[in-house]
């Protein structure tokens, strides 16, 4: 039996950004999305994705799409204490 979960169980607010890679390399970060997750979703992502390094700065870099023999669609991903937001933003 699957546990269904309550307002308690999202400790995080996960924050994820879309990009394209541009011709000199950069990521152009064009659209984002912050929701509340839960620890155990947060694990099942990093061992998902567990051949791509977090950075110093707290971003999982993650190609989503190969396009013309390179990776150009490009997600980030990181998590927040879900305390340092305020009910409204939950």
């Amino acid at each position: 039996m699957e546990k269904t979960l309550s307002v308690d169980d999202f400790t995080l607010m996960q924050i994820v950004e879309f990009g394209w890679t541009q011709p000199d390399g950069l990521i152009e970060w064009a659209q984002g999305t912050r929701r509340p997750d839960t620890s155990a979703n947060r694990n099942r992502i990093l061992k998902r994705d567990a051949e791509y390094p977090t950075g110093d700065d707290g971003w999982k870099i993650v190609p989503q799409s190969l396009i013309d023999g390179r990776r150009r669609y490009m997600m980030r991903i990181r998590w927040e204490d879900i305390r340092f937001y305020s009910e409204e933003h939950r």
